[in-house]
C-alpha cells in the first residue's frame, strides 16, 4: 500500500519493456497517463521511458475533455507510432490511443 505509482507500474504493467529496444513500431503496449495537457497525454511505459500522444492520435471522436478521458494515473492500451532512440537516455516514443488503431492495426502492421 505504501508503493508509488512508479513503483506499482515497474512491478505491475512493464515485465517487458525493460529498455527501448523492448519497444516495437506496431506493437500494442501498456502503461500508465503521466500527464495529460491540451497538445496531448504523456505515459509511463515503464520507470524510465515515457511515450507520447499527440491530441490527434487520442481518440478516434473529438474529446470535450481530455484531461477527463485521460486522467493521470489511467492504466491504458496504445500502440507503438515511432520511436526515435538517437538520444537513447531520452528516447522519443510516438503513440495512439485510437481504437481504431489499437483494433486493426493488426492488419495494418502485420501481426
Amino acid at each position: 500500500a505504501g508503493q508509488s505509482i512508479s513503483e506499482e507500474a515497474s512491478a505491475l504493467a512493464f515485465p517487458e519493456i525493460k529498455s527501448v529496444s523492448d519497444i516495437q513500431v506496431g506493437k500494442l503496449i501498456q502503461g500508465y497517463v503521466k500527464l495529460t495537457n491540451s497538445s496531448g497525454c504523456f505515459v509511463y511505459l515503464n520507470r524510465s521511458i515515457v511515450g507520447r500522444i499527440k491530441i490527434s492520435n487520442l481518440s478516434d471522436s473529438f474529446l470535450t475533455d481530455v484531461i477527463e478521458k485521460f486522467p493521470k494515473g489511467k492504466f491504458i492500451k496504445c500502440r507503438v507510432l515511432e520511436i526515435d532512440a538517437t538520444d537513447s537516455k531520452n528516447p522519443k516514443v510516438q503513440l495512439t490511443a485510437k481504437e481504431s488503431d489499437i483494433l486493426v492495426g493488426q492488419r495494418e502492421f502485420g501481426f
